[in-house]
């Protein structure tokens, strides 16, 4: 075996023990549980997905029922909770309805019933400590883009 395919083949190996090593939940940063509310003019937001995002470690996300209502889980896991600190978080809206639109129109039609998705951002950050937390995201105060 050539020199040159000899350092390709222990290099290779190697990246490949250290990936073996880095699995995901086995060095996870402490979480903590998190579950909330959605709210837009004080009603429950269903179908909405939330995102938290902290400054180092793994997103968190969950999708709201008909209530509002969410609980986080690790992406990419199946750990509950979200990562102990400060968070960017994100609303995402689905594709909805135009309320004015005929009965019987659907988001998939696409149509000139059709609002585009919505997207909500918490800009000052949203603080998980340890322990349970709950938390109320109220739309009328994060800031919003369309599209």
């Amino acid at each position: 075996m050539p020199l040159c395919s000899r350092r390709c083949a222990v290099l290779s190996f190697g990246l490949l023990v250290l990936s073996l090593g880095c699995g995901a939940g086995d060095d996870l940063p402490p979480l903590a549980p998190v579950d909330g509310r959605v709210t837009l003019n004080g009603q429950g937001v269903e179908g909405a997905q939330v995102f938290f995002s902290p400054m180092k470690g793994p997103t968190s996300l969950g999708t709201t029922d008909a209530n509002g209502a969410f609980t986080l889980t690790v992406s990419g896991g199946k750990q509950p909770g979200a990562v102990v600190g400060t968070h960017t978080v994100k609303v995402a809206m689905p594709m909805q309805v135009d309320p004015k639109a005929p009965a019987g129109t659907s988001p998939e039609s696409q149509g000139p019933a059709y609002l585009p998705p919505v997207n909500y951002t918490f800009p000052e950050g949203i603080r998980v400590d340890a322990g349970t937390n709950n938390v109320e995201l109220s739309l009328e105060k994060a800031k919003k883009q369309v599209g």
